[in-house]
């Protein structure tokens, strides 16, 4: 998200959602972890909002696609009314045999963030062990008021 959001956040919520900037009216104040949640449930609520307006939307966490990928893959493609190929199941199935600590994965891990060569049942909930309990209850307490977060998490 362009740093504009972060220094302007209130600005923003209080001209793009009233309501969320009423319910975080200190949002200006917020550490930049909180802020970054709030700027999530904007921008999920805001996605929900908009694919409500169409019958044929799949909404698809990203926890069910790191947890069940191959499951979830097949269920996208039929969606899309997209053919199966067995390349994407092999391209599926590897990254799910990828060890980051082998040394044969490490230049398959180099590039990071934007890598798509990771294992998704462990990349999943990898956040979760880099922040403090404490800014991970303080992001919980911001994401779950969202009806998104209830239906996919609760």
């Amino acid at each position: 998200m362009a740093d504009w959001h972060m220094e302007n956040i209130g600005q923003f919520l209080s001209e793009n959602s009233p309501a969320l900037f009423a319910k975080y009216p200190d949002v200006a104040t917020m550490s930049e972890l909180k802020k970054l949640a709030v700027l999530w449930l904007y921008a999920v609520e805001d996605a929900a909002r908009l694919a409500g307006r169409y019958p044929n939307i799949l909404f698809v966490s990203y926890d069910e696609l790191c947890t069940s990928p191959l499951q979830v893959t097949k269920k996208v493609f039929a969606h899309l009314k997209i053919p199966w190929h067995s390349q994407t199941e092999e391209f599926i199935d590897s990254c799910l045999s990828l060890d980051e600590n082998e040394s044969k994965n490490k230049a398959l891990f180099s590039r990071k963030y934007f890598n798509v060569y990771r294992n998704p049942v462990t990349a999943h909930s990898k956040w979760k062990q880099k922040i403090s309990i404490e800014d991970k209850d303080a992001i919980l307490r911001i994401v779950s008021q969202s009806p998104i977060y209830k239906r996919f998490f609760e």
